[in-house]
């Protein structure tokens, strides 16, 4: 059991890591856009809040699923 423990310990600390190394590619403005989705707000809110157009807002969230290699906001919600 303590073996168990400490292998999901550690792979929860490797995956940790990647996510982390993986944001830190993050320009400022798409941090911004991604703490954003993360608090579930829409993409016309969060035009709003940054003063942005829905094009713009598009690219940013693009950007921010390559970067991460992910495909969508339910796993941005996840990380």
């Amino acid at each position: 059991m303590q073996a168990t423990m400490a292998m999901l310990k550690q792979q929860y600390q490797k995956e940790e890591s990647l996510t982390k190394d993986k944001l830190s590619q993050l320009s400022n403005r798409e941090l911004q856009v991604f703490e954003l989705i993360k608090q579930g707000k829409s993409n016309k809110e969060i035009c709003a809040d940054l003063f942005i157009e829905l094009s713009t807002l598009k690219s940013h969230i693009n950007r921010i699923y390559k970067k991460l290699e992910i495909k969508n906001r339910k796993e941005v919600r996840n990380i």
